[in-house]
Protein backbone atom coordinates (compact mmCIF):
# COMPACT_ATOMS: atom_id res chain seq x y z
CA UNK A 1 0.00 0.00 0.00
CA UNK A 2 1.11 3.72 -1.44
CA UNK A 3 1.73 6.33 1.61
CA UNK A 4 -1.20 8.15 0.22
CA UNK A 5 -3.53 5.37 0.08
CA UNK A 6 -2.86 4.78 3.96
CA UNK A 7 -3.08 8.21 4.49
CA UNK A 8 -6.58 8.44 2.92
CA UNK A 9 -7.48 5.68 4.70
CA UNK A 10 -6.49 6.80 8.56
CA UNK A 11 -8.80 9.86 7.32
CA UNK A 12 -12.12 8.45 7.58
CA UNK A 13 -13.70 4.93 9.31
CA UNK A 14 -16.40 3.30 7.73
CA UNK A 15 -18.67 0.31 9.00
CA UNK A 16 -22.30 -1.50 8.01
CA UNK A 17 -24.36 -0.72 11.29
CA UNK A 18 -27.45 -2.51 10.30
CA UNK A 19 -28.33 -2.14 6.85
CA UNK A 20 -26.64 1.40 7.32
CA UNK A 21 -22.98 2.07 5.84
CA UNK A 22 -21.96 4.51 8.38
CA UNK A 23 -18.61 6.91 7.52
CA UNK A 24 -16.99 9.03 9.97
CA UNK A 25 -14.31 11.23 8.91
CA UNK A 26 -11.66 12.77 11.13
CA UNK A 27 -11.97 16.03 12.51
CA UNK A 28 -11.31 18.80 10.22
CA UNK A 29 -9.93 16.95 7.34
CA UNK A 30 -9.87 18.37 3.93
CA UNK A 31 -11.14 15.36 1.40
CA UNK A 32 -8.49 14.70 -1.78
CA UNK A 33 -8.94 13.13 -4.84
CA UNK A 34 -7.26 9.71 -3.61
CA UNK A 35 -9.41 9.81 -0.26
CA UNK A 36 -12.24 9.86 -2.08
CA UNK A 37 -11.86 7.06 -4.00
CA UNK A 38 -10.62 5.61 -1.04
CA UNK A 39 -13.79 5.43 0.55
CA UNK A 40 -15.34 4.29 -2.61
CA UNK A 41 -13.45 1.14 -2.41
CA UNK A 42 -14.17 0.46 1.24
CA UNK A 43 -18.27 1.26 0.34
CA UNK A 44 -17.87 -1.59 -2.29
CA UNK A 45 -15.94 -3.92 0.34
CA UNK A 46 -18.45 -3.57 3.14
CA UNK A 47 -21.74 -4.18 0.56
CA UNK A 48 -20.25 -5.64 -2.59
CA UNK A 49 -24.13 -7.03 -3.30
CA UNK A 50 -26.54 -4.24 -1.69
CA UNK A 51 -27.14 -0.74 -2.55
CA UNK A 52 -27.33 1.10 1.22
CA UNK A 53 -28.06 4.52 2.25
CA UNK A 54 -24.80 5.80 3.84
CA UNK A 55 -24.68 8.34 6.77
CA UNK A 56 -21.80 10.30 6.73
CA UNK A 57 -20.50 13.06 10.16
CA UNK A 58 -18.19 15.46 8.07
CA UNK A 59 -17.03 16.43 11.60
CA UNK A 60 -16.14 19.77 10.89
CA UNK A 61 -14.95 19.06 7.84
CA UNK A 62 -12.75 22.31 6.29
CA UNK A 63 -12.77 21.04 2.35
CA UNK A 64 -13.01 18.49 -0.31
CA UNK A 65 -10.72 18.44 -3.66
CA UNK A 66 -13.24 18.92 -6.81
CA UNK A 67 -12.43 15.72 -8.00
CA UNK A 68 -13.56 13.93 -4.64
CA UNK A 69 -16.96 15.42 -5.29
CA UNK A 70 -17.32 14.15 -8.87
CA UNK A 71 -16.14 10.73 -6.88
CA UNK A 72 -18.93 11.29 -4.48
CA UNK A 73 -21.90 12.01 -6.63
CA UNK A 74 -20.64 9.23 -9.71
CA UNK A 75 -18.79 6.73 -7.59
CA UNK A 76 -20.75 5.45 -4.92
CA UNK A 77 -23.57 2.85 -5.07
CA UNK A 78 -25.81 3.69 -2.62
CA UNK A 79 -29.39 4.53 -2.03
CA UNK A 80 -29.25 7.83 0.03
CA UNK A 81 -26.86 10.12 1.45
CA UNK A 82 -27.80 11.77 4.83
CA UNK A 83 -24.59 14.11 5.56
CA UNK A 84 -24.58 15.20 9.68
CA UNK A 85 -22.83 18.27 10.73
CA UNK A 86 -24.14 21.23 12.83
CA UNK A 87 -22.17 24.17 11.16
CA UNK A 88 -22.97 26.84 8.85
CA UNK A 89 -19.64 25.03 6.98
CA UNK A 90 -20.86 21.85 6.92
CA UNK A 91 -24.33 23.34 5.31
CA UNK A 92 -22.61 25.33 2.92
CA UNK A 93 -20.42 22.21 1.39
CA UNK A 94 -23.65 20.26 1.69
CA UNK A 95 -25.31 22.62 -0.37
CA UNK A 96 -22.62 22.86 -2.75
CA UNK A 97 -22.36 19.23 -3.53
CA UNK A 98 -25.94 19.01 -4.33
CA UNK A 99 -26.60 22.16 -6.33
CA UNK A 100 -23.33 21.49 -8.29
CA UNK A 101 -22.49 18.02 -8.34
CA UNK A 102 -26.29 16.54 -8.36
CA UNK A 103 -25.83 13.08 -7.15
CA UNK A 104 -28.17 10.40 -8.18
CA UNK A 105 -29.67 9.63 -5.25
CA UNK A 106 -31.17 11.82 -2.48
CA UNK A 107 -28.81 13.90 -0.50
CA UNK A 108 -29.87 15.86 2.91
CA UNK A 109 -27.92 17.87 5.23
CA UNK A 110 -28.54 17.28 9.18
CA UNK A 111 -27.74 18.86 12.17
CA UNK A 112 -27.92 15.71 14.30
CA UNK A 113 -27.12 11.59 13.94
CA UNK A 114 -30.68 10.71 15.26
CA UNK A 115 -31.89 12.64 12.57
CA UNK A 116 -29.97 11.72 9.43
CA UNK A 117 -30.50 8.00 10.87
CA UNK A 118 -34.83 8.08 10.62
CA UNK A 119 -34.44 9.95 7.41
CA UNK A 120 -32.16 7.00 6.34
CA UNK A 121 -34.37 4.31 7.51
CA UNK A 122 -37.81 5.19 7.49
CA UNK A 123 -38.17 7.07 4.25
CA UNK A 124 -36.80 3.97 2.15
CA UNK A 125 -34.93 4.86 -0.87
CA UNK A 126 -34.04 2.03 -2.88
Amino acid sequence: MTDAAMIAEDSFTAEMRGEVLWVEWVIHVTVTDHGALSLVERANALSPNTCPPMLVMLNEMVSLSRGALTTFSHGLNIAAMALVGPSPVDQLLVSYFTEVHEPPYPTRHFTTVDGAYTWLTEHPHA
